[in-house]
Formats: C-alpha cells, structure tokens, sequence
C-alpha cells in the first residue's frame, strides 16, 4: 500500500502492514511475516518423440504438430548423413521417422514439485499421438515448459526440464486384460524427467525491509545449511523478497520443507526459549498441536530435550505432537512410545504411529517392531 506525503506529492510513501493474526506462540516466526508464493506444483509439458515400438506407431499426425517435429528432429541432426550409422534412424529423414511404425510422436506432462532444485527428477507421463501401443518405447529428450506443450509458431515458454527414458505401461493394459480407463497408448518414465532450471519459492515481506530480508534468508540457510557444491537454499533478492529451494534432502518432501520454513524463528539466539515455549502451549493451548509440532521441528535437535517431556504425556494430543516432531527428527528415544499407540492405540491412530516410526533411526529393534506390527495389520 502507498500513499502521498505532504512534501513531495510524487514520491509514495509505504503504509505498514499490520500485524498478522498470529498465535502468541508463533509470533516472530518467519511465517508470522511473510506469504509464500509459488508453494503448489509446477506443471509442464512438450511434444516428445518415441523409438523402439514393435510396430504400432507412425499413424497420421495434425500437420501442425508434424511441422514442429520436423523442424526439432533437423536442428538436432537427423537426417544429416552419418549421424546415426548403425542406428534404425540411420539415412530416414524427419519425415520418413515421423510415419514409420516404429515411432510415434507423444505429449509429455508431468508435475514437478514446489521449490525443485537443479537436478533433481521427476516422474513423466506420456500419451501418443499417432500410435496404439507404446510397449518397448523409449523417450528421446524432451523439452519441458510450463502449461500445456505448444507446437512451433506458438508461445515458446523457457524450458524448465526434461525428460527421457524407457517407458513403463501399466501391465493392467496388457491385451486380454484392460480395464475402464486404462490403454496402452499411455505410459510413464520413471525419474525420467530433471529439473535445468530450478523452481524458486517466492518469499514476499508483509513490511519490506532490508534488515528483516537479510535475517530470513539467514535463519533458513542456517536451519539448512549448504553442501559441498551446492547453493543456498534462501537467497535475498531485495527489501520486499526472498527466493528459496526445496534442500536436497527433502526433495521427495517438498511439503514438508515448506512447512518447517514457516515454522523457523527469525531469532536464532535462543532455541531452547521457543522451544520452551511451544511444548507449553502444547499442554495450555492443544488445539494448536500441529503448529507447535511443526515449529519444534523448525527448530532442530535444540527442541529434542523438550519434546521428549512430552512422549508420555497422558494427554494424547501434545503427546502425539512431540512424538510427531521427535520421529521426523529422527529421535531414537521416540521409537518406543510409537510402538505403544501402534500396537495399542486407537485404530485412527496407528497407521500415523507406523509411518512416524519408520522415520525414526532406532537400529534393529525399531526394524523388527515394524515387521511385527505390519504383520499385525496384514491378519
């Protein structure tokens, strides 16, 4: 928001954002201050080609789509002479590849997590235009932009990934044995797709400030510190924004990435004191059990003292909270007590204790417990 000062009726004059309505004990957390932006997945696509089919490709493509083919398969060589000796590629123009039965053109789509970074994959799907069935296909390298996959001529977005690979066709698809919904002219590429340019979080300040940028950026990066090689995930750009990406190691857990982001306090002073305070709110105040779960874990190995107060904690709701935040910081300590609610806890319970436990690093007894307890669940 801006409005004129009395002095200079050119100049704007930023009128502050009032505070958030917070939780006592989340405030001067970083999500008390900010919205994240670009949080949801990011869907991509492109035209792709496919090699290897018995047979069931080359079938009649829109002129607008072959076109577009033609001219990519040119700018990458085919059709030069030599190019491709000792391949079936080998003296075909992009014309003749195009109609030959075994190719076939497909759509390529896929969702890439929030806050990818360079590198990482993804799962692929494709979808043929000119073939019935895409057994033994292989993906050559797609392009892969945002929206929906435009042909030459069209809107040419940056390319944010690729994709290649082995397809993989549901065997539900098999002749003999389809089902409603399920065909063999669509297929997946397992881990086919990486990431080239990253996907950045958008962090935006309620109230701009250089100051306040710079302890964001710095209490991310020291809650995920960098490795060998690699970048920060948090990088100030100006007084109004951050850009953040997901750490490596929650690549597979983008959600979760963002969420302990939220959670982390700007002050990184004093750990024990917020973490202090949120395992008494979890007892004053268990309605707000996620959220203090959450800002537990924002806070690291610092908060495992206090959380383990509560593992026995004859209140299941700040109970579970602790252990929530003790198993997914990958406290020893939290295993037994997530045996206890899996094995006798209520049935809505147990499922979420199972899967806490197998996050927590207790060495063989923990290992044994869950085949125990999946084996329970199995009769």
């Amino acid at each position: 928001m801006t409005a004129c000062s009395s002095g200079d009726s050119n100049r704007p004059v930023r009128v502050a954002v009032p505070p958030r309505d917070t939780p006592a004990a989340l405030r001067g957390t970083i999500g008390s201050q900010v919205t994240f932006r670009g949080t949801e997945a990011a869907l991509v696509s492109g035209v792709g080609f496919v090699v290897g089919l018995n047979g069931t490709g080359g079938g009649i493509l829109n002129e607008g789509i072959a076109a577009t083919m033609e001219r990519e398969m040119a700018l990458n060589g085919v059709g030069i002479a030599g190019s491709f000796d000792g391949t079936p590629l080998a003296g075909k123009s992009p014309r003749e590849l195009l109609t030959d039965s075994n190719t076939a053109v497909v759509i390529v789509e896929a969702a890439i997590p929030p806050g990818s970074p360079q590198g990482s994959s993804f799962d692929v799907y494709v979808r043929a235009l000119n073939a019935t069935r895409l057994e033994g296909g292989r993906l050559w390298t797609t392009d892969l932009r945002f929206g929906r996959a435009s042909t030459f001529g069209g809107d040419q977005r940056a390319k944010i990934a690729e994709a290649r690979g082995e397809i993989f066709v549901n065997p539900f698809a098999a002749p003999g044995r389809e089902l409603a919904g399920i065909t063999r002219n669509v297929g997946r590429v397992l881990d086919g797709g990486v990431v080239v340019e990253p996907l950045e979080i958008d962090i935006r300040l309620d109230n701009p400030s250089h100051a306040r940028a710079r302890l964001i950026t710095s209490a991310i990066n020291s809650r995920f510190p960098r490795r060998a090689g690699e970048s920060n995930v948090a990088r100030g750009r100006n007084e109004d924004a951050v850009s953040l990406t997901i750490a490596r190691d929650y690549a597979d857990r983008p959600g979760e990435f963002i969420q302990l982001a939220r959670h982390i306090p700007l002050d990184q002073s004093l750990p024990q004191a917020y973490a202090r305070r949120y395992t008494r709110t979890l007892i004053d105040e268990p309605y707000l059990g996620n959220e203090n779960s959450w800002a537990l874990q924002a806070l690291g190995e610092p908060a495992l003292p206090f959380a383990r107060d509560l593992y026995d904690n004859a209140d299941l709701v700040p109970r579970l909270a602790a252990l929530r935040a003790g198993a997914r910081l990958g406290d020893p300590r939290a295993a037994p007590h997530l045996i206890d609610i899996a094995r006798t806890g209520p049935d809505d319970l147990r499922p979420d204790a199972l899967g806490l436990l197998s996050r927590v690093a207790g060495g063989p007894t923990v290992d044994r417990a869950l085949r125990g307890l999946l084996g329970e669940q199995a009769l």
